[in-house]
């Protein structure tokens, strides 16, 4: 096995953590390595006079997936037939000559009944990819399924491995949550506390050819989120379909650093309403389009959200925009313009204007002229630079509905159903929405005042065209 590989082998078997996340590219030998050290530690329990042999768990979304890749990797020749196969498939054991080591119950989590399989004693725990690979082939596997299955290992032995094997997740997946791998390749071995991440590098394996390498990445070629996730060796997102967002490059459009608005100059702010409301807050400075934050309210009101989120956010980073409102332009969704303007509290835009004052108007209605502006953003340049910069901390949400989570919709044979982004996506398609309104504000040379009336402890605005 690769050098990295070999770290994980002897964690489990040295009891270094509570609890390992490994992750890695295909191809590395995750499976192989989490299958020797099943082996390894039963050999040192066997040693120090544990009860034998000793009981795994392993756990897949479904049991396919255990029959697809778990069982032809214990069938592999390097083996020699010590793992044999029982019970349908459903139980993996290893012998020593004839003397089991180790037992190991396969099965999936499909259903509550298999999630109740979970409860059963066991000494170790291995979850097999819980991050979904494909939207099709897999669903995943929770973090709650996680937290039952470790406090299950109640038979006694010297140490109660908990290993998790998967290629490469989003950012915001709850393995990365809950283990905190760092971002950077180097170091491959990350501990805190009692979880430690391992992150096997593409080429880690001396026995996988580059052809094999070769013929991957030619495979995914034309899916660059799998490619970055199974064979680069990398986090990124899964394409749930066809990605609204073409011509978005993380690379070009995201900001290495923190961005932070410029004080005194004027703010736009694109606004989508209904049961996810959603802003994005920018500036257009010096032809460069700088986004600093994507904020959405779930199942919330448009009060609730700028009272608990856009304005507590304008007084921390732009105090500037409250005591001037007239700093502020916005371009909103038309169907929060409602018929009885007398009754503001059932009408979104005469909420916001009450509560923020500024100039605000309706974005496109149709979708042909709301994806227009964005679209030709991302294709805008500034002396060969990429004119749109993303905060990569307040546009979190956004950039990750950018890179996919924002998407049309594909029949059973891959293609793209109708030219409309799936609903209900929430926050997703709220955030898409909302970015939408906002590019199509810079194209607006002016953007005419309304008549507001603000309910704050802050001066009217004075009249101002703002140009972006």
């Amino acid at each position: 096995m690769g050098p990295v590989a070999g770290e994980f082998l002897n964690a489990v078997v040295e009891n270094r953590a509570r609890e390992i996340c490994v992750y890695g590219p295909r191809g590395e030998a995750k499976t192989q390595t989490l299958l020797l050290a099943a082996v390894a530690h039963a050999e040192r329990n066997q040693i120090l006079g544990h009860p034998m042999p000793v009981k795994w768990i392993g756990v897949t979304d479904t049991h396919r997936a255990h029959v697809v890749k778990t069982i032809p990797s214990l069938h592999d020749p390097l083996w020699n037939g010590a793992w044999r196969m029982f019970d349908g498939d459903h139980l993996a054991v290893f012998f020593d000559g004839e003397t089991p080591l180790v037992t190991m119950e396969l099965f999936g989590v499909e259903d509550q009944g298999a999630i109740d399989r979970l409860r059963m004693e066991t000494v170790g725990v291995w979850f097999e990819e819980p991050v979904a690979v494909t939207v099709l082939d897999q669903k995943g596997i929770s973090e709650t399924a996680w937290m039952t299955a470790i406090s299950s290992q109640r038979l006694p032995a010297y140490s109660h491995p908990a290993v998790i094997t998967t290629n490469y997740p989003d950012e915001d997946h709850w393995t990365v949550k809950r283990f905190h791998p760092p971002m950077a390749p180097p170091p491959h071995v990350f501990q805190e506390g009692e979880r430690m991440a391992i992150r096997i590098p593409a080429g880690d394996n001396p026995h996988l050819s580059e052809r094999f390498r070769d013929e991957m990445a030619a495979s995914l070629k034309h899916r660059p989120d799998l490619f970055v996730r199974l064979s680069e060796g990398n986090f990124g997102s899964l394409a749930m379909g066809s990605q609204v967002a073409a011509g978005f490059n993380p690379a070009a459009h995201v900001s290495k650093d923190a961005l932070r608005p410029i004080a005194g100059e004027p703010l736009l702010l694109g606004q989508d309403f209904g049961h996810t409301p959603a802003t994005i807050i920018g500036q257009s400075y010096r032809g460069f389009v700088r986004v600093y934050a994507a904020l959405a309210c779930d199942h919330g009101g448009v009060r609730q959200h700028f009272d608990a989120s856009v304005i507590p956010w304008l007084a921390k980073y732009a105090p500037w925009a409250l005591r001037d409102r007239s700093m502020i332009a916005g371009v909103y969704d038309p169907a929060g313009n409602t018929e009885d303007e007398s009754d503001t509290d059932q009408s979104p835009i005469r909420t916001i204007e009450k509560m923020l004052g500024g100039y605000w108007s309706e974005g496109g209605v149709s979708w042909e002229s709301r994806k227009g502006p964005m679209l030709a953003l991302f294709n805008r340049a500034i002396a060969g630079e990429a004119a749109l910069r993303l905060c990569p901390v307040g546009c979190a949400a956004l950039i990750q509905a950018l890179k996919g989570r924002w998407y049309y919709p594909l029949d059973r044979l891959g293609g793209v159903m109708r030219d409309i982004p799936k609903k209900p996506n929430h926050p997703w398609e709220d955030l898409g929405d909302a970015f939408c309104y906002f590019a199509s504000g810079l194209g607006q040379a002016e953007i005419e005042p309304r008549a507001i009336k603000v309910e704050s402890d802050f001066d009217l605005f004075r009249p101002l065209s703002v140009e972006f």
